[in-house]
């Protein structure tokens, strides 16, 4: 994916993500072969991306589908 592709898909995902938000369900799922170790840090890591590490908790790890494209955009954008 050359660097065009990468910012179109994270511009598509940010615009997804809002429409996401605008509904009144947003539950969201990691998918079943995350481990634990790999949902306590992407939480963590979307929480430090939006500016709220304080509401990080590892025995809290749920995220909003809205939440989940928005950090996933903002990876993409920056190539990880």
């Amino acid at each position: 994916m050359n660097d065009k592709q990468r910012k179109l898909l994270a511009a598509m995902l940010s615009d997804y993500a809002d429409a996401l938000g605008r509904k009144t369900c947003n539950d969201w799922n990691y998918p079943e072969d995350w481990t634990h170790q790999e949902k306590v840090e992407f939480c963590k890591g979307y929480h430090d991306w939006n500016g709220d590490p304080e509401e990080f908790s590892e025995e809290y790890l749920h995220l909003p589908d809205f939440a989940v494209a928005d950090y996933l955009a903002f990876l993409i954008e920056r190539g990880e």
